[in-house]
Parts: C-alpha cells; sequence; structure tokens
C-alpha cells in the first residue's frame, strides 16, 4: 500500500506563530541535544514549547 505525503515546509517564526496561535509559547530553539543554539542554516531544529 503506497500512502500519498504532503511536505511542508516552516521558517521558525511560522512555526512559532503556529504554536502560539495554539496557545503554546517558545522556551528554546536549539539546533542538537547538546544544546546549541539554533542558527540559520543549521540541519535541524529542536523547538521546545509549553502552554501558556
Amino acid at each position: 500500500m503506497t500512502r500519498k505525503t504532503a511536505p511542508w515546509v516552516f521558517t521558525v517564526a511560522e512555526m512559532e506563530r503556529l504554536l502560539n496561535q495554539a496557545g503554546l509559547e517558545t522556551l528554546s530553539l536549539l539546533e542538537s541535544t547538546e544544546e546549541q543554539p539554533y542558527k540559520l542554516g543549521s540541519p535541524r531544529l529542536i523547538l521546545t514549547a509549553e502552554k501558556q
């Protein structure tokens, strides 16, 4: 069985806006589990948020 997928690409600002609209507040933006801060061009984003 083949499943159809839809690729989505969001900017960090869009992600934060969507989370905020859902009642969440961004706590941190990291690029690795070693807690290195996220920067433009990082291969991944680890976003931590909590309910407002």
